[in-house]
Order: C-alpha cells, then sequence, then structure tokens
C-alpha cells in the first residue's frame, strides 16, 4: 500500500530494515601498583582507577555490567590476561562488538620474527609478574634466570586479538585503547618528562614467541580500529590520555563516526598543551563508520525509577509501547552512576511496567536519584518458537539459541530450512508453507548468524503489534474508511464494499482510500496513531506509521481530536499495492499521546533513543480489516 499526499510522495521513511543494537563486550585490563618484592619494581600507575573509571562510562553509554570484564592488579599477569582473552572470546557470538582496554606499564624486547623493522624490537605490555630490568640503574640487574617469557608483546597481543576477531566474524568490530608507554605507543604523561626511562630489553637468553601470521588479516574476521598516544618512555600515574579518551567516550552517541571521536580527543589534547600525539590504526575501514557499530547510547538512555514500591520491587515508565515486555533485564544505577541492582519485569502494561529487583533488600533511600538501563532485552511476552529443518552452521545454531527471544521446538510454526543456495525462513500454516525470508549460504557464517536473528526478532515484535490488544470502553472513537480518487478526493459512487460485522473493507489493487476518525468520548480528548500491518511478513513488508503524517513533519501531538470532533483526510491517502490479502489496520487510541509506537514496533535501529513514557492509564486499540483483490479489466 503507497501512501500519498498533495504532492502525491511515497512515504518509504519507516519502511527500510534497520539493525538490532549490537552486542556490546568489554575488556578492560589495568595495573596501578606492581609488587613490591625488593628496590627494582615498577611504579605506581593509575591503570586500576582508569579502569573502574572506563566501566563507569561504558555502563552510562550502554554496556551490561555482565559482559564487561575487567582484570587489575594481581589478576593482571601475563596468564591472567591470557585468560580474560579465552573467556571472552569463548562466550562472545557472531556480530557482536568489543571495547578492550589496557593501562599499564610498557617496554621494548628483541624481536624474534624479523617482523619489526629496522629497530628490531616487539613493544610490550608489562604484566603483573613481569620483572623490572633497566641498564640505566645498576641497582637493577636484570634475574640471570629470566628468558622474556612474563612480557606481554605485541606478536602475542595480536594472537589474542586475531582469536577474538575470528570468532565475531565480519559483522563484530573491535575497538582496542592502549594507554601505556612502549604499547604501539601510548603514554599518560603530558609533561614530556622521562620518568623511568628503560633500556629496550636485550638478553641472550630471550626465548621466542611462537606466532602465526599475526599481522594477517581476513575480510571474516571483524574489523578492528586502534587508538593509542605516542611519546615512549614516559610514565607517570597521571591518566591524561584516558581521562581525554573517557570524556570524549561520554560525550558520543550512536551516531558518532570513529573520525568524530579522534578528532575530538585530538582537540583535547591539542587544549591541554600536551607532548602526547594520539594516533589510530585502521585495520577494516572503520573510520568513517558509527563507533562500535552504533552501539554507543546517547544522554537519554537512563531509565528513571518512577516509584519504590517496596523491598524487591520498582517501578519504571515505560511499558510494551516501547518494547519493554515481560521478562525484560535491567541494571539500576544510584546517583553516583555505581551499580546497585540488577532487575527482571514481571509485569509490562503500555506506559509502565514492574521490575523485581536483586538483591531485595535494598532500602528505598538507595533508590534515590536511581537510574536504570536495559541489559537484555525481549521484544515480545513469549518467545518465538523455532525448529531447524536440514544442515543449519552451528555458529547461526548457537546465535538463536543463545538470545533470550528465541526457542526451539519440534512443533513451531516458524521453520529454518536448508536450501541448495540458501536458507529459508518458512511459515507453516495447515498444509501451507510460506516463505517468508531467505538468505544467500556464499555469506559468512557470522553474516549469517547475525542477518537471521535481526530478521526474526523484527518478525516477532511485529507479530506482537499485530495482535496486541488493550481495550478502554470508555474511550468511544470510531473510525472507517473512505474511498478516494487519485489526489485524494472523496468519492461517492465506487465499487469497493464492507461488512460491518466484521469491520472488513474490500478494495481493489489501484483504488484509493483515506480515514475519517470521531471522538464520542464522554470528557476527554484523544490522541490517536494509524499503522497499518501488511498481510505478509516478508523481508521488506514491514508495518508502517500512517498516522501522524511523519514526511511532514508532524508529531503525535499534532493528532488530537477534541470531544465530539472529527478528523478526516483532506490532503493524505494511501493507493492501494500487492501483497493481496487482508491487511490489518490498527488505531491506537490514548489521553495522552503515545511518544515511541513508531520505534517500538520496528527494529531498534542505531538512532533509537528511549524516552520516557507518561501515559494515562486510558488506552485503547481498534481494528479495520482492509481486503485485497486483484484489479479488475
Amino acid at each position: 500500500m503507497k501512501y500519498i499526499f498533495s504532492l502525491f510522495l511515497i512515504l518509504c521513511s519507516f519502511c527500510g530494515h534497520s539493525q538490532n543494537i549490537p552486542d556490546k563486550w568489554a575488556l578492560l585490563i589495568g595495573i596501578s601498583k606492581y609488587p613490591k618484592n625488593s628496590t627494582c619494581n615498577w611504579g605506581d600507575l593509575a591503570g586500576h582507577k582508569s579502569v573502574d573509571s572506563t566501566l563507569s562510562v561504558l555502563s552510562r553509554k550502554g554496556f551490561s555490567g555482565e559482559k564487561i570484564m575487567t582484570v587489575t592488579d594481581a589478576q593482571a599477569t601475563k596468564q591472567g590476561i591470557e585468560t580474560a582473552f579465552a573467556n571472552l572470546t569463548r562466550q562472545i557470538n557472531p556480530g557482536a562488538v568489543v571495547y578492550v582496554y589496557f593501562s599499564m606499564h610498557g617496554q621494548q624486547i628483541l624481536d624474534d620474527n624479523n617482523d619489526e623493522g629496522p629497530d628490531n624490537l616487539d613493544e610490550c605490555l608489562i604484566p603483573f609478574d613481569c620483572p623490572l630490568y633497566s641498564e640505566k640503574k645498576d641497582k637493577c640487574p636484570f634475574p640471570d634466570d629470566y628468558n622474556g617469557s612474563r612480557h606481554l608483546r605485541d606478536d602475542e597481543i595480536g594472537e589474542l586479538l586475531t582469536s577474538l576477531r575470528k570468532k565475531m566474524g565480519s559483522a563484530g568490530q573491535v575497538m582496542l585503547v592502549m594507554d601505556a608507554c612502549h604499547a604501539g605507543t601510548g603514554t599518560r604523561n603530558t609533561s614530556g618528562k622521562d620518568n623511568n626511562p628503560l633500556a629496550p630489553f636485550r638478553l641472550d637468553n630471550v626465548v621466542p614467541v611462537e606466532t602465526h601470521n599475526v599481522g594477517a588479516s581476513s575480510s571474516s574476521w571483524a574489523p578492528m580500529i586502534s587508538f593509542f598516544a605516542q611519546l615512549p618512555n614516559v610514565e607517570t600515574t597521571d591518566q591524561d590520555f584516558t581521562n581525554i579518551v573517557l570524556k570524549v567516550l561520554n560525550e558520543s552517541s550512536e551516531k558518532t563516526t570513529y573520525e568524530d571521536f579522534f578528532q575530538k580527543v585530538q582537540t583535547k589534547v591539542s587544549n591541554l598543551g600536551s607532548y602526547i600525539t594520539p594516533t589510530h590504526e585502521d585495520a577494516g575501514n572503520l573510520y568513517k563508520t558509527p563507533m562500535l557499530g552504533g552501539g554507543i547510547k546517547g544522554y537519554m538512555e537512563r531509565i528513571a525509577v518512577k516509584k519504590w514500591l517496596n523491598q524487591g520491587e520498582v517501578k519504571i515508565g515505560l511499558g510494551t509501547f516501547s518494547s519493554v515486555f515481560a521478562n525484560t533485564e535491567l541494571e539500576f544505577f544510584n546517583s553516583k552512576d555505581k551499580l546497585i541492582a540488577t532487575g527482571k519485569v514481571s509485569k509490562s502494561y503500555p506506559n509502565e511496567a514492574y521490575i523485581d529487583i536483586t538483591p531485595r533488600n535494598i532500602p528505598e533511600k538507595e533508590f534515590i536519584g536511581a537510574w536504570g538501563r536495559i541489559s537484555k532485552w525481549v521484544v515480545a511476552d513469549e518467545p518465538l518458537l523455532l525448529k531447524i529443518e536440514g544442515f543449519i552452521p552451528d555458529v547461526v545454531k548457537k546465535n538463536l539459541s543463545d538470545n533470550q527471544n528465541f526457542i526451539f521446538n519440534d512443533t513451531a510454526t516458524i521453520r529454518i530450512r536448508e536450501g541448495k543456495y540458501s536458507l529459508l525462513v518458512i511459515r507453516k500454516s495447515d498444509t501451507l508453507y510460506d516463505t517468508l525470508f531467505t538468505i544467500s549460504k556464499s555469506k559468512e557464517e557470522s553474516e549469517i548468524a547475525v542477518e537471521l536473528s535481526n530478521y526474526l526478532l523484527n518478525f516477532q515484535r511485529q507479530e506482537t503489534f499485530r495482535t496486541i490488544e488493550y481495550e478502554d470502553t470508555t474511550l468511544r472513537v470510531s473510525w472507517k474508511l473512505i474511498p478516494m480518487e487519485k489526489g485524494c478526493k472523496r468519492i461517492e459512487n465506487t465499487d469497493s464494499s464492507t461488512d460491518y460485522t466484521t469491520n472488513e473493507y474490500h478494495f481493489a489493487e489501484g483504488q484509493y482510500f483515506g480515514v475519517e476518525i470521531t471522538n464520542n468520548t464522554k470528557n476527554d480528548g484523544v490522541y490517536f496513531t494509524l499503522m497499518d500491518f501488511p498481510a505478509t511478513q516478508h523481508t521488506k513488508l514491514e508495518s508502517m506509521i500512517l498516522l501522524p503524517d511523519f514526511v511532514k513533519g508532524n508529531t503525535t501531538t499534532d493528532y488530537f481530536l477534541a470531544k465530539g470532533a472529527t478528523w478526516s483526510s483532506k490532503d493524505i491517502c494511501w493507493k492501494i499495492t500487492p501483497p493481496l490479502g487482508k491487511e490489518r489496520l490498527r488505531l491506537f487510541t490514548s489521553t495522552k499521546p503515545i511518544q515511541n509506537l513508531q520505534q517500538a514496533v520496528q527494529m531498534r535501529s542505531s538512532t533509537r533513543v528511549l524516552e520516557q513514557i507518561d501515559l494515562a492509564d486510558r488506552y485503547n486499540v481498534s481494528d479495520i480489516y482492509l481486503n485485497i483483490k486483484t484489479k479488475k479489466n
């Protein structure tokens, strides 16, 4: 169906397929205090504090606490760092985005595989258990039995990141920030003073690190972009580079590109009068794309706690009209942005949701000024049942099985079937099978996993809003379809017919119609939103907001009917186009405007912003069915 107004433009603003906000993970590694075993010790830094600060900012920008892994001080031995990478690689799914951060000492070490050019030196990070060596300090001779095995070389870091990128696939992204001397290179200090001059580690008994073409890359791996600062041999307890990065990150939104981010970092460093030089390396043409796949949330993403009900339960001002359904999971932070509780939605209504929190014994005063954020989305009251038919790649199956919105069930009507050249999403109805969606098997498995998951989430969300029921009989709003001709002029004689007992209108392909809506409510005005749900749900047939007229810049507040008033199409109408079958038109009415219905019914895109909905307790949904038949000759 086409949307026509006075200039006969076609509405397509809301029919594109948008993407999910990506699954975001972070690995934060920092050391403040190295062991003090002798007079030869690494100096104290602010790495642990930097990790805490980064965790706080990432939490505010939409990262779930359970997906932020931290490794600090004594945990950050070489083995501890390698184990953390292995744990992260095991847990993530294809299409995820990962923020990796290092804050610790750095040093150079003799290259062992001839990949470092004229200086023949590898850059290294200094784990917690790595001993200090400096030729300029007579009191710190290097242990005779040490062979360099506890230095974490750039080759080894490359191996860890490569394993991660392979698991994430081409649909993922890695953003790496390093704040360490010689770490590619990075520093915290802006004074230019050489506080801890360290000579490169050049001993004859260096053990070669076995690496496997760490400089290689592949289009099937997650692209990666790295940020660091150049000024070797400078170590202090300052956090200038990290603080600037976090300040810019905190000011970023889902639209901020890596280029925007880097330019702002450069500007702030320049304004600081710093000697450090911010640098970036882009392995995947990410520079002009949104940071972390558009997964950085803006300032409006905090959800205020509307009411503390009792120990163990709170209420928020978001509900099903914002895609907040039962079993949606949240995290709650106090006024100082410290995580104080987690929760799960127990009941959800159009304008509000009730959350059971853990731990349950948190006093009311802890929630003064508290805010929440959604950590795990659920797009419907019930998970979508799926059945696998034929061979499906393990990566694809795991991506679906790990998603709380899907359950595998042999009786499911939605089938994922192996075809000769593609995977198909099939809907079984009695003895009929309807192909809803296809994905070419020539794509990378990680791409297939993400694309399939996004489609199924979209399908599930639209099915929810296609059938969701809200009724308040005190909101008495009547409406009907009006036959029109091209140019949106009302016509009286038409071959369309109406069955008023079933609220079903019959139109032929090529005809036009408008709407007439009357508010018969006794004492209240009402706001209204009109949506169209197509007869089938193929890839490009998403539901659409017909009213308000967003193309003309209207908002939900512009579509208001006073008591006894009627709104009628004048310069706006819709043309009947395929697919054929029975479409459902749904009129949502309420005593306060519904702000988020458009975003709720579509896939969450990178530009999605959550707003608090403040609806009255009165709302209603009514339907008209549009039976579309072939055009008569």
